[in-house]
């Protein structure tokens, strides 16, 4: 049977030892939370910031609640590097809720050395008048 190692272990059995990022191995798992209460206005294209992820910080979760919008309607999260990082195209024509976060956002760690906008865009058509109508949490892992 073989044994292999994931690259933080590679690195503390590597000689001279090396260290794992403060946010990879005991660090503080914090998130960037928002809502929005969307209106008819709000249709194709349109594009909601909802947070953002600090620099050297690594996501590892999500949350995302929304009302019901209509057929059709979909939306994604990512940021303005890739816009679907967080969550591809999700159906929002009835309420609900998802957790599913893209294999790409999951492990994403910024290190542009800026804090990264987290955007949601729309398609279908435009969005139902909701209260709270999309509600966003993203964790993330810092030192």
């Amino acid at each position: 049977m073989a044994t292999f190692k994931g690259v933080n272990e590679t690195r503390k059995g590597a000689t001279p030892p090396q260290f794992a990022d403060a946010g990879d191995r005991g660090g503080r798992v914090r998130h960037s939370y928002d809502e929005i209460d969307t209106t008819t206005a709000m249709t194709t294209s349109d594009v909601i910031n909802l947070g953002e992820i600090p620099v050297g910080a690594r996501v590892v979760g999500l949350r995302f609640h929304y009302a019901a919008h209509g057929s059709g309607r979909t939306v994604k999260i990512g940021d303005a590097d890739d816009d679907d990082r967080y969550l591809a195209a999700t159906s929002v024509a009835s309420a609900g809720s998802t957790n599913a976060i893209a294999t790409t956002g999951f492990g994403y760690k910024n290190e542009t050395g800026n804090p990264v906008t987290i955007i949601c865009t729309l398609a279908g058509g435009t969005l139902a008048a909701a209260t709270k109508g999309l509600k966003l949490q993203i964790m993330y892992a810092t030192e």
